[in-house]
């Protein structure tokens, strides 16, 4: 790819870089283009992150559900001859217990590379909802991390069943300079087929809870807020409260 070739030249001068990449591409039969837009943080300069780009545009180019044809492309790349990470070093919040309606205070403490560490602070809304007696997880958390709670909470949900929830989650992939914070809120329901079912009868329940077939789990609901830093981040910390 020219556009690879084209960077890989100019980081043969750079050491360790931050980069920010964004691929806006105009699919045929689409108003608004397609946006995958990500930063890195890359020490080694044998390697460059083009590939988190190009990797999540070719699962549409070889989608399984339409064809596709492209009408025009645009890749935007910024390099800078800087590192620019943080760890997120721990959490807290202003309440242990909280009231369906609440809103939680959670301050994330971050250690920059070079600084002194900061505080974040994110307000979360408790849906009204939300069980009493339940316990909710609070956690604060990096993009890798977020994608693999992803992958791992609800099965099925975040696996495509077909081309508009495929264009969704590539353009939704979590940022690297997002921090995230996430309240786990465990639902009566199940997900099947990447598709969310919380008002089944109990009858209904039952049988798909302990069926035997792939794509089927627990229903979870959760509460996110992301929020841009000027960093890329690394790190998770996770802490209860419970609900009354």
């Amino acid at each position: 790819m020219a556009a690879q070739s084209a960077v890989l030249s100019t980081e043969r001068r750079l050491g360790e870089k931050s980069v920010n990449i964004k691929l806006s591409a105009l699919i045929d039969g689409y108003e608004k283009p397609v946006v995958i837009e990500n930063v890195f943080y890359e020490l080694d300069p044998s390697w460059f992150p083009l590939n988190h780009i190009v990797q999540p545009f070719s699962m549409i180019l070889n989608n399984q559900f339409q064809k596709v044809r492209v009408n025009q492309i645009e890749l935007k790349i910024k390099v800078l001859d800087t590192r620019k990470t943080a760890y997120i070093e721990a959490i807290k919040v202003d309440k242990k217990q909280v009231k369906p309606g609440d809103t939680l205070q959670v301050d994330v403490r971050i250690k920059p590379f070079t600084g002194e560490s900061f505080y974040q602070t994110v307000l979360m809304q408790i849906p009204e909802d939300t069980l009493p007696g339940s316990t909710l997880n609070v956690t604060a958390c990096d993009a890798t991390y977020g994608q693999a709670l992803n992958m791992g909470r609800s099965a099925g949900k975040f696996l495509p069943t077909n081309f508009e929830q495929l264009l969704h989650y590539v353009e939704n992939m979590e940022r690297n300079n997002n921090l995230m914070v996430r309240v786990l809120l465990p639902k009566k329901g199940v997900t099947y087929k990447g598709e969310g079912f919380p008002s089944l009868p109990t009858s209904m329940l039952s049988i798909m809870s302990i069926s035997n077939q792939s794509g089927i789990g627990p229903l979870f609901d959760e509460v996110i807020s992301r929020v841009p830093t000027a960093y890329v981040l690394n790190g998770n910390q996770s802490i209860p409260v419970s609900v009354k």
